[in-house]
């Protein structure tokens, strides 16, 4: 019953089989449950399953859901972005963000963090999503950070790639690095 599904919500998006089935919800029903979860949604992004369904709440019609889900991964987008699930969702979240002030949102915490994120196996992936993502004159908290320590990101495995985004997309900004 429909009463059932929306008590079990999150034991159903943890689940594989459970995760399929919500992912397979007519948009309405979609739509209750996505109500359940976005309060739980750091908890739920941090599953193998439950990534993928709240990727696909994030990337719905569902606008009102959207923004309860991201502000609360923006309340704890450094853990996530360095979680192998999670990064995978705030990934999803900068595709899916209409507005740079919802951009916004998903990256100021990430201020002070870009060098930890850049050398993360995980992490590294959100920062050239949020490079890739966001105007340029948005991303000076990146260049600060990283233009220190740039000839040793340039050799570092992740580094090197995210070093290789801020020329591509930001290298009119990046006059001292």
């Amino acid at each position: 019953t429909p009463e059932q599904l929306l008590a079990h919500a999150l034991e159903f998006a943890t689940h594989e089989q459970g995760s399929q089935f919500l992912l397979e919800l007519p948009q309405q029903q979609l739509s209750q449950v996505a109500g359940v979860l976005a309060e739980r949604a750091v908890e739920v992004s941090k599953d193998e399953h439950g990534r993928e369904v709240m990727m696909q709440l994030l990337a719905s019609d569902l606008s009102d859901c959207r923004g309860r889900i991201l502000e609360l991964l923006s309340s704890d987008v450094v853990a996530l972005s360095l979680d192998p699930h999670g990064c995978r969702v705030i990934q999803a979240a900068h595709e899916a963000c209409p507005s740079l002030r919802e951009q916004e949102l998903l990256t100021r915490d990430l201020c002070g963090h870009s060098l930890v994120l850049t050398q993360s196996q995980h992490g590294n992936h959100v920062i050239q999503r949020v490079i890739e993502s966001m105007p340029p004159s948005q991303l000076q908290f990146i260049i600060e950070e990283l233009t220190p320590p740039a000839v040793r990101m340039a050799r570092h495995p992740y580094g090197c790639r995210v070093l290789q985004r801020l020329l591509e997309h930001a290298g009119s900004e990046m006059g001292g690095l």
